[in-house]
């Protein structure tokens, strides 16, 4: 008897651990780096290349973190958002392992009156040993990819992360607090992710996100043959993340703020009610640049590349991520 008991104890407790893990909501069952979500299944297909990983196991303050590798004289672009004379406070979170692939955009946005199924420039030519579908989405708008991370949450079940309401032709968004669904990350989470997470670690301060040589983690300029890749091909980094420098730009929550407006002590920062010259945030580089693929480079607004909100461009896609309670 007493073998039976401690038996069914046993799978009492197992079966607690396992809904405990398939949640990926209780910040105190993962360490950073786990991976809390094997991937995203749409219509009963468990589609590859959506795993998720923890970021943050417990919260974090990050202060006066510019990177060792620029100088003095380097762009105010170039410097990041986690900055000398700031300090920010970041909340445990998940964030996904890839880039938003065709297939899992394809997957959630059908049916969607008035989206593509797939949007992407690049809808055929991979190279040899590459997968179609698995190559990052891109020419999708903030507001569609923004639309995509509610139409996820319902799929998944989860809070929606966004209020979405349309005034004529403009779509008016906000956060709606305390939400786990998914949603974009903020540029400060984005950027303490690129990082690797770990601000005692020598890869914090590395040009790229998981190294200093560009070609180890990206599909850059000088190796991308002007095209996107599959997505998680180059080496990850410490979290277990890849392409966050290189292959396609990637969205973030923030509207545009100059570095000089980057200052004070502040938590979970979402950026300004609105934005430099209406334009929202993207990070990483992409399949198309050499330079500018640095963990730190801020691309918000430039002559040669806007980042308005209703954009569209063949280097710049998105990834998701979630709140942790």
């Amino acid at each position: 008897m007493k073998k039976i008991t401690k038996c069914l104890g046993t799978v009492v407790l197992s079966i607690l651990v396992l809904c405990l893990i398939s949640c990926g909501h209780d910040k105190e069952a993962f360490s950073q780096g786990d991976v809390v979500k094997k991937g995203i299944k749409i219509n009963g297909k468990l589609l590859a290349n959506t795993s998720e990983v923890c970021v943050i196991p417990k919260q974090v303050t990050i202060t006066g973190a510019t990177p060792d590798f620029i100088d003095e004289h380097t762009q105010d672009k170039d410097k990041g958002v986690l900055v000398e004379g700031r300090t920010v406070t970041l909340s445990p979170f998940v964030m996904g392992r890839y880039e938003v692939t065709q297939e899992l955009y394809e997957a959630v946005m059908e049916g969607e009156e008035g989206f593509f199924s797939t949007p992407s420039y690049f809808t055929s030519d991979p190279d040899d040993t590459e997968k179609q579908e698995l190559r990052p989405v891109e020419q999708v708008s903030w507001d569609e990819a923004v639309i995509f991370c509610n139409k996820l949450s319902e799929k998944e079940g989860l809070t929606k992360a966004y209020n979405i309401d349309k005034e004529g032709n403009e779509y008016v968004i906000t956060l709606v607090p305390g939400a786990n669904g998914y949603r974009l990350p903020t540029e400060a989470e984005w950027e303490f992710a690129a990082r690797g997470g770990d601000v005692s670690k020598a890869d914090w301060n590395y040009a790229y996100s998981g190294s200093n040589d560009i070609s180890e983690v990206a599909w850059y300029g000088g190796n991308s043959d002007d095209k996107t890749h599959q997505t998680g091909l180059k080496k990850q980094n410490r979290l277990g993340i890849y392409d966050m420098t290189g292959n396609v730009f990637e969205w973030c929550y923030d509207w545009a703020v100059e570095f000089k407006d980057l200052t004070g002590n502040v938590v979970n920062p979402v950026g300004p009610e609105s934005g430099l010259e209406d334009c929202k945030v993207e990070r990483g580089g992409g399949w198309g640049f050499d330079d500018i693929t640095t963990v730190c480079f801020r691309f918000y607004y430039d002559n040669s590349f806007h980042c308005y909100k209703n954009a569209k461009d063949r280097m710049l896609g998105f990834r998701v991520c979630r709140s942790i309670k």
